[in-house]
């Protein structure tokens, strides 16, 4: 993901079931929030393998409103896919359209970006 869009904020979450989960987002255009789910087998703090197939999740956020203590957004699309539509965007070199889906590029959004990062804590 971040050959194609640039440096993503990334955690592991130990939820549910015995399989942590990598997780990736990043703001694509202003507008997007791009997400990556994929199981991963971790055998040292510095040491890891996907342990099975990503899910991407692309929201497109209209809006996002703030005040002293949260952010709101309000979305339009939303968007999942695999590993096969993944496969095709990378050999599209990130063209979204291979897959069906249409980014506004030039409509950014104030406040995305501080809101994807909120949303990673």
């Amino acid at each position: 993901m971040e050959e194609l869009f640039g440096i993503s904020h990334r955690t592991i979450s130990y939820g549910k079931g015995d399989t942590p989960v990598w997780h990736s987002e990043l703001v694509l255009h202003g507008r997007y929030g791009l997400r990556m789910f994929v199981p991963v087998k971790i055998h040292s703090p510095t040491n890891g393998v996907v342990a099975g197939n990503p899910v991407f999740l692309l929201d497109e956020i209209t809006e996002v409103q703030t005040n002293f203590t949260t952010g709101v957004s309000h979305m339009g699309g939303h968007w999942k896919f695999g590993q096969k539509e993944w496969d095709q965007l990378y050999r599209a070199k990130g063209d979204f359209s291979v897959i069906g889906i249409v980014l506004r590029t030039n409509e950014p959004v104030k406040n995305v970006e501080a809101y994807i990062k909120e949303r990673m804590r």
